[in-house]
């Protein structure tokens, strides 16, 4: 899920993110606005606050998982 759609859904700022991981809110609405990549650190406390439902995949550019074109048709 997307950082942005899990803060809104919850209900929760980045102000409230950035305390809970240590992070500036600077850095965390950088990350909300896709205009900044995580490190893997930083992506495990985003994970650690988010319950899990925020991953560092939800990080990477690219095709979404539910992509049609990624799908692998059993021979």
């Amino acid at each position: 899920m997307k950082l942005h759609t899990w803060l809104k859904r919850h209900g929760k700022t980045a102000t409230w993110l950035a305390r809970e991981t240590g992070l500036s809110v600077g850095h965390v609405s950088r990350l909300i606005v896709a205009e900044k990549t995580p490190s893997m650190a930083t992506c495990e406390k985003i994970a650690e606050a988010t319950g899990g439902d925020v991953t560092a995949d939800d990080f990477m550019k690219g095709p979404s998982k539910s992509d049609p074109s990624l799908r692998v048709e059993a021979a």
